[in-house]
C-alpha cells in the first residue's frame, strides 16, 4: 500500500485537516547535512509507524501499555491485541477479517531499520528508521488528567522500564480509553477518556552503503476512541438528535443495538433523573456502557423525545415522559406533579438530572435513545415465535403451541398462578434427558432444597399430557413405600402427637414399622388405642398440577365402642393448619373405599392446593382416647380424580422437537405464562439446563394484569426482594448439545455474556401479546412490577437473563429514590444490577436508581430480525447506525515532538 494512502487515512489534526508525506515520506527540511536528512528520516518514519498502526486491524496496538513491544508479545495471532469491531456481517478489520494485527504493524517489535521508502524492506535503503521505545499513557475513567497512568518500553525489553498509576482491577489499558460518558450520569459528554501514544524514532541516512547521519525523535500523538466504523463523534457519534457533540460530526449512531426497545406500538420511555445505569458485558467478558436504547417512531425522521413534537401535520407527542403532554398517570414519584417532574432547563436544583439531553428525553442517563423507524416493523410474537392457545385442535398452524387442556379450562382462575411468602422456593426446570423432554416443577419453600431419590421426590411434571398412579398400599412393610408410576412422595410416613399448633414429630418407626400403637400390621398400617394420648400418622405430598386430586384409601376398624372417629385432614401451609376432610365415626363400614377432594369446595377452607404456601401433607388421626383393644386400619392409599378415574396430568407446559428453529439450537420448551405475586419476597427460579423455556402470555382471552395504568395485580409482580432468577448448570454447552443430567438445586446464574443472536429466542424468553388486552382501539397493556416497596434497605426485586418481548406490554422497575421507596442497587458491583436481559416493551418505566445489564444485541443478521430480502436497505434507510459494534481508537496528528531525545 502507499505511504501516502496510509497517512491520509490514519492522520488527522485537531481542526481536521490531513498530514500528509511527501515524495515517500521525506519531509521538506531546511539544509542539506545529513544529520538533518536522519532528523527528516526519524519524523517521516514516526508518521509511518503511526499510519500503521491507525489501520483498523492494528488500532489495539495504540492502547495496549500492558502487553510490551516484544516479537513474542506483538504477534498476528495474540488474542489482547485483536480489534474488537464487529461487523453485521460478523466481520473484523484486517485482509483475513479475524480483526488481528498485521504482520507489518507487528514486525516494528524486532527493533530492525526499515527503507522509509519500503518499509516491508529492512537492512537497505538510504534512508532507514528503526522504532526505539513507545510510552502509553492514559487516566482513569473521567480523570481530566489523561498522563496520570503510563507505561514506557525499550523495543525488545518484556518489562516497563518507567510507569505510575494503577490501572483500576478488572480493567485493562485499553478499556481506559474510551466513549463512556465518564460519570454515567449524562452531564459530561463523551471525549473526556482519551490517551496517548509517545514512540522514539531513530533516523539513519547511508551513502554507498555507509551510514553518514543519524537522529533520533520522539513524537507524542493524541488518541481518540471513536465508534468502529465511524468518524470522530460522541457516543451517539453525532448522530441526528445529538446536540454539543465534542469530537466531530458523523450523523449515524454507534452501532446497531436491538437490546432495549421502548415505544412498541406509540408506547413511552420514563425517564426523570438521570441516575440510572445501562450496561453489557462484551465478548471479552469486559462491563461497558450500552450502546443506545431504541425507540419506536412511526415515520423516519420522527423524533423520540421529551417534547410535544409536531411533524406537520402530525403530532408526534410526547414520547419520553413525563413530559409537557403527559396526563397523571405518568407520574410515578410520589408527591410530584406531571409538569416539575422533568424540571427546567438546565436544572439547577437536581444534581442527578443536569444533562441537556437528559431533560430533552434524547438520552436516557447519558445513554442516547435512537429513533427507530422500520418499514416492515418488528416481527410479530405470534407469527415468528408462537402463540398459546386454549384449543386441543389435531392440526395446528405454524408457530402454534396447543394446550391439551379444554378451552373451558382457560380463563383467569385456571392459568398457573403462584403466590409467595417471604420464604418461598419454586423452580422450574427443563429436561432433555427423557423421553420426551419435560419441564418439571418444584416447590422447595419449606424443604429449601428440591428432592429426587429412590423414595422421595418434591418434583412434579408439568409438561405431559396424559396419566398417572400415586400411592402406596403398605406391602413393603416400611414407611417409605409406594406404588404407582411416578413417585411424587416428598416425605415418608412420620408418627406424630397433635398436641400443639403444629406437629411434633415423636417417632419414625423402626425400618419396619410392625410394632407400637401407630404400625404397619398385616399389610395395613393401624392405629391402636392403650394411650392418653392421641397417635397421629402423616406424609408430604406433591400434589402440583394434577387435575382435581382426591385422596382415596381403604377404611376398616375393629372392636370401636361409642363414636370414637378416624380423622382424614391435609395442611398446604407446612403443617400450620390442617383441614378436615372428614370424621368417620366408629358406624362406618369396615372394608369400605372413602374418597375425599383435596380441592376444597367450600368458602371457609382456601383453594387448596392451587394457590397454596407448602406441600400437601396428609394425616390420618384418633379423634378420641382408644381402648387397647380398638384400632383403625388404612390401607390402599391413592390419589384418584374426584370422580374417582385415574389421575391425569393438569399440564401447562409443552415440548416442541422442531420449533422453534435458531441459528443455535432447535426445539424448546413453551408454557402457559404463569402469574407470578411475590409481593412478599421469595423466589422463583427457572433451570434452562436442557433447554430453552418460553413464557406466553398471548392466548387472545388472557387479559390478566393488564390496564391503561398500573393495576393492583400486575401479570409479574416481585417486590421486598423477590427474585426472578434464570440459572444453568448444563454440562455440555449452552444451549445444551446434548443430554443434560439434571440438577435438584442448579446454583448457577446463567453467564450475562451468554445470550442469543438478536431477535432469536433465547434460553428464556416472556412474549406477550400482539394487540391490545383491551381490544381494537384500546392503550391497555400487560403489566410487570419488579421492585421493593415496605423497606428500601432491602435489596431491590431482580430479574435475570431473560427476553421480554410484549409488544402491548410495560415493565415498571422500582428501586431506591422512588418516591422514597425501594431496595438499593450497587453501582459499584459489576453484577449489582437488578434487570439482566432485553426488552423489548410499549413502556418501560424505570423509576429510582435502576442498574441494567443488557445482552450484546448488535445483529449479525437483520435478514433474519426483519425477515426482508436485505439489510442493506434498513442500513441506509430506515436506520442512520454505522453498521459496526463496539468501538475502537485513532491517533492524531502530533502534540509534542522532541528532537534528539529518547523516552
Amino acid at each position: 500500500m502507499l505511504v501516502g494512502i496510509l497517512v491520509v487515512l490514519g492522520l488527522i489534526v485537531a481542526s481536521g485537516s490531513l498530514v500528509s508525506v511527501m515524495n515517500g515520506g521525506l519531509l521538506a527540511i531546511s539544509g542539506d547535512s545529513a544529520a538533518n536528512k536522519a532528523q527528516a528520516v526519524a519524523e517521516s518514519g514516526a508518521d509511518q509507524i503511526i499510519a500503521v498502526l491507525n489501520q483498523p486491524e492494528n488500532r489495539k496496538l495504540l492502547v495496549s501499555g500492558d502487553v510490551a513491544p516484544t516479537t513474542t508479545n506483538w504477534t498476528t495471532s495474540n488474542e489482547s491485541l485483536r480489534s474488537p469491531c464487529v461487523s453485521i456481517s460478523n466481520k473484523r478489520p484486517g485482509i483475513n477479517e479475524d480483526g488481528y494485527p498485521s504482520s507489518q504493524a507487528v514486525a516494528f517489535a524486532d527493533g530492525n531499520f526499515r527503507n522509509l521508502s519500503n518499509i516491508s524492506q529492512s537492512g537497505t535503503g538510504d534512508r532507514r528508521f528503526a522504532l526505539k521505545a513507545v510510552r502509553y499513557s492514559t487516566g482513569i475513567n473521567g480523570d481530566t488528567n489523561r498522563r496520570g497512568i503510563y507505561r514506557t518500553y525499550n523495543i525488545g525489553s518484556p518489562t516497563a522500564k518507567a510507569t505510575a498509576g494503577t490501572v483500576p482491577s478488572g480493567s485493562t489499558f485499553s478499556d481506559l480509553v474510551n466513549l463512556s460518558d465518564p460519570d454515567s450520569n449524562g452531564s459530561q459528554l463523551p471525549g473526556t477518556n482519551t490517551g496517548l501514544i509517545a514512540i522514539t524514532v531513530e533516523g539513519r541516512v547511508y551513502r554507498n552503503g555507509n551510514q553518514v547521519g543519524s537522529s533520533t525523535v520522539t513524537k507524542e500523538y493524541e488518541v481518540i476512541p471513536k465508534c468502529c466504523g465511524g468518524s470522530f463523534g460522541s457516543n451517539g457519534s453525532g448522530g441526528k438528535n445529538a446536540t454539543g457533540s465534542s469530537l466531530g460530526s458523523d450523523s449515524r449512531y454507534c452501532g446497531v443495538d436491538f437490546g432495549m426497545i421502548a415505544g412498541i406500538n406509540g408506547g413511552k420511555f420514563w425517564s426523570y433523573y438521570s441516575n440510572d445505569k445501562y450496561t453489557q458485558r462484551n465478548a471479552d467478558n469486559q462491563v461497558v456502557n450500552l450502546n443506545n436504547i431504541l425507540g419506536i417512531v412511526s415515520a423516519n425522521g420522527d423524533p423520540f423525545g421529551r417534547a410535544n413534537a409536531t411533524i406537520s401535520p402530525r403530532n408526534v407527542g410526547c414520547r419520553v415522559i413525563p413530559g409537557p403532554c403527559s396526563t397523571t398517570s405518568d407520574v410515578y414519584v410520589s408527591g410530584y406533579t406531571d409538569r416539575t417532574l422533568y424540571g427546567a432547563i438546565p436544572n439547577t436544583t437536581n444534581a442527578d438530572f443536569t444533562s441537556l439531553t437528559d431533560i430533552a428525553g434524547t438520552s436516557a442517563s447519558g445513554v442516547a435513545i435512537v429513533p427507530l423507524f422500520l418499514s416492515t416493523g418488528l416481527p410479530t410474537v405470534a407469527s415468528r415465535y408462537g402463540m398459546f392457545l386454549s384449543t386441543s385442535s389435531p392440526t395446528p398452524p405454524a408457530n402454534r403451541i396447543w394446550a391439551s387442556r379444554p378451552a373451558a379450562r382457560i380463563g383467569a382462575s385456571n392459568y398457573p398462578s403462584f403466590t409467595s411468602i417471604a420464604t418461598s422456593k419454586l423452580v422450574l426446570r427443563t429436561r432433555n434427558d427423557t423421553s420426551p423432554p419435560r419441564v418439571e416443577f418444584c416447590d422447595a419453600t419449606y424443604t429449601r432444597d428440591c428432592l429426587s431419590t429412590s423414595t422421595v421426590s418434591s418434583w412434579a411434571e408439568v409438561s405431559t399430557a396424559g396419566t398417572l398412579t400415586i400411592g402406596d398400599d403398605f406391602g413393603s412393610d416400611s414407611y417409605s413405600g409406594r406404588t404407582g408410576n411416578v413417585n411424587r412422595w416428598v416425605s415418608d410416613w412420620k408418627e406424630t402427637e397433635p398436641t400443639t399448633t403444629t406437629s411434633t414429630e415423636i417417632a419414625t418407626g423402626p425400618p419396619t414399622p410392625n410394632s407400637g400403637s401407630v404400625a404397619i400390621t398385616s399389610g395395613a398400617l393401624r392405629l391402636t388405642g392403650g394411650s392418653s394420648a392421641t397417635r397421629s400418622i402423616e406424609r408430604v405430598i406433591n400434589l402440583h398440577a394434577l387435575q382435581s386430586p382426591s385422596l382415596q384409601f381403604k377404611y376398616t376398624s375393629s372392636s370401636l365402642t361409642g363414636t370414637k372417629p378416624l380423622i382424614v385432614e391435609y395442611s398446604t401451609d407446612n403443617g400450620a393448619t390442617y383441614y378436615e376432610l372428614a370424621s368417620l365415626p366408629a358406624t362406618t363400614t369396615s372394608g369400605t373405599t372413602q374418597r375425599f377432594e383435596l380441592i376444597a369446595p367450600t368458602a371457609t377452607q382456601p383453594n387448596a392446593p392451587t394457590p397454596q404456601t407448602g406441600y400437601t401433607r396428609i394425616r390420618f388421626r384418633l379423634g378420641d382416647t382408644f381402648a387397647s383393644t380398638e384400632w383403625v386400619g388404612i390401607d390402599d392409599v391413592e390419589i384418584v380424580k374426584s370422580d374417582g378415574d385415574i389421575l391425569r396430568y393438569d399440564d401447562w407446559c409443552q415440548y416442541s422437537s422442531t420449533f422453534p428453529t435458531t441459528s443455535q439450537f432447535t426445539g424448546g420448551f413453551h408454557c402457559l405464562g404463569p402469574s407470578l405475586s411475590f409481593s412478599q419476597g421469595g423466589t422463583f427460579i427457572v433451570d434452562t439446563s436442557g433447554g430453552s423455556l418460553s413464557w406466553h402470555y398471548n392466548d387472545p382471552s388472557d387479559t390478566r394484569g393488564s390496564g391503561v395504568n398500573l393495576p393492583t395485580l400486575p401479570v409479574i409482580f416481585m417486590a421486598n426482594g423477590a427474585t426472578l432468577q434464570h440459572v444453568n448448570c448444563s454440562s455440555v454447552g449452552i444451549p445444551p448439545t446434548g443430554p443434560v443430567t439434571p440438577s435438584d438445586n442448579c446454583p448457577t446464574p446463567i453467564p450475562d455474556n451468554v445470550y442469543s443472536v438478536v431477535g432469536e429466542q433465547d434460553m428464556f424468553n416472556i412474549f406477550g401479546r400482539d394487540t391490545s388486552p383491551g381490544g381494537t382501539g384500546s392503550t391497555s397493556m400487560q403489566w410487570i412490577q419488579i421492585g421493593s416497596f415496605a423497606n428500601k434497605d432491602n435489596a431491590p426485586g431482580k430479574i435475570a437473563g431473560a427476553w421480554f418481548y410484549m409488544p402491548y406490554g410495560a415493565i415498571y422497575l422500582i428501586a431506591d429514590q422512588c418516591g422514597g421507596t425501594g431496595g438499593t442497587v450497587n453501582f459499584a458491583d459489576p453484577d449489582g444490577w437488578n434487570f439482566g436481559g432485553r426488552l423489548w416493551m410499549r413502556y418501560i418505566i424505570p423509576c429510582g436508581t435502576n442498574y441494567f445489564r443488557v445482552p450484546p444485541s448488535s445483529s449479525s443478521n437483520l435478514d433474519g430480525l426483519l425477515g426482508l430480502s436485505s439489510s442493506v436497505g434498513i442500513l441506509t434507510g430506515d436506520v442512520t447506525f454505522v453498521s459496526w459494534n463496539s468501538f475502537d481508537w485513532v491517533a492524531r496528528a502530533p502534540v509534542s515532538s522532541r528532537l534528539n531525545s529518547s523516552l
